[in-house]
């Protein structure tokens, strides 16, 4: 990343404040954690790699099955909370380094080193987007394969319709949450088509209207019957102390977040496969 694109993430998301990581039995019931066990099938011959993890969670989920897995981020605060998390767990198998997504061949390796790619909510954060996804290309092996994340410019979605009513009809490219989430970019499916030539690409998306809808179902169901601790500002540098790992859930809350699961699928496996929505799943496969 830019130096500019990397203190976002660093001084506006993560510095300050203490990390709440879910366990990776808590992941595998979004929508990115079957995406992980179905489309990329990480298996224990695997070198995957987790371009912007974050706090690592979903490159601890990928690990409970590949068989190396390295995670790594711009923000040193993030990269941190993401190696307290795997010693929490137990993960042996994983890795963290703090490094710009535009500069990966200096911190993972040399092109075609990694089986399977995850790359989660990153690409609408970069001002040159085309730069990740061709260093993507080149760091897979020839079939290997990358599941990416990011918004859509799509009129098929509740979004859509919220940015037509703030905007007097009248949507900007970027929309009024790509402000308040610190995004630089919202791609139309036509970029998208033009970013992934090199690959055999599917697109999958999301966020059309069931899944809004089942999402503020569950935040209300989440208010009335678990509390969750909010995230605590601290002032010290103890990183070990920051860091929370939720490993599990109550059973009411595990109902909740299976049927907004089984929601998030039927709708991406009907209106996902047709209709734009305003963010995407891209299935990546090189040739």
């Amino acid at each position: 990343m830019g130096r500019h694109e990397d203190q976002i993430w660093q001084d506006l998301v993560y510095k300050g404040k203490s990390a709440h990581v879910r366990g990776p039995a808590i992941v595998a019931l979004t929508t990115k954690g079957y995406f992980i066990r179905k489309f990329l099938r990480p298996d224990r011959h695997d070198h995957l790699l987790d371009i912007g993890c974050g706090y690592g969670e979903f490159t601890q989920l990928a690990a409970r099955r590949a068989g190396e897995v390295l995670g790594v981020d711009a923000a040193e605060t993030a990269v941190a909370a993401a190696k307290v998390a795997a010693r929490q767990l137990g993960a042996t198998n994983v890795r963290f380094a703090v490094g710009s997504a535009y500069e990966l061949a200096g911190t993972v390796g040399d092109p075609g080193s990694f089986d399977k790619i995850i790359c989660f909510d990153l690409l609408e954060h970069l001002g040159e987007p085309e730069k990740v996804v061709a260093k993507i290309h080149d760091l897979l092996r020839p079939g290997g394969r990358a599941l990416i994340y990011t918004n859509c410019y799509g009129r098929f979605s509740w979004a859509y319709l919220q940015e037509l009513w703030r905007t007097g009809g009248r949507p900007r490219a970027l929309w009024t949450p790509d402000k308040r989430d610190h995004h630089l970019q919202r791609f139309t499916t036509k970029r998208l088509r033009e970013l992934t030539t090199p690959f055999r690409a599917r697109f999958i998306y999301k966020n059309h209207f069931l899944i809004p809808l089942a999402s503020w179902v569950s935040r209300t169901l989440d208010r009335l019957i678990v509390r969750r601790p909010p995230l605590r500002e601290t002032g010290d540098d103890s990183t070990e102390s920051a860091v929370t790992v939720q490993t599990s859930m109550r059973a009411p809350r595990r109902l909740v977040e299976a049927a907004k699961l089984g929601v998030s699928i039927l709708e991406m496996q009907t209106l996902g496969r047709i209709l734009p929505a305003a963010g995407v799943y891209l299935l990546l496969e090189k040739r």
